[in-house]
């Protein structure tokens, strides 16, 4: 019995290894991509400048058939 739980436990970490290793390459995409366009970003001055628009959304409302 405490072979099974041994060879579970291996399973389950390699497991949570796998899973999160694509959780770093969206956080290491994230760190990258802002510092290689940082000096393209606006400054916070002139975002808030613009004139704010209006923005419609729209959700139809399906009909079921039973």
């Amino acid at each position: 019995m405490n072979e099974t739980f041994y060879i579970l436990l291996w399973v389950c970490s390699v497991l949570l290894v796998v899973s999160g290793t694509d959780d770093i390459m969206v956080d290491l995409m994230y760190w990258f991509y802002r510092w290689k366009y940082r000096r393209n970003l606006p400054n916070i001055d002139e975002v808030t400048r613009v004139a704010e628009k209006t923005l419609l959304l729209l959700s139809a409302a399906g009909k079921s058939i039973k």
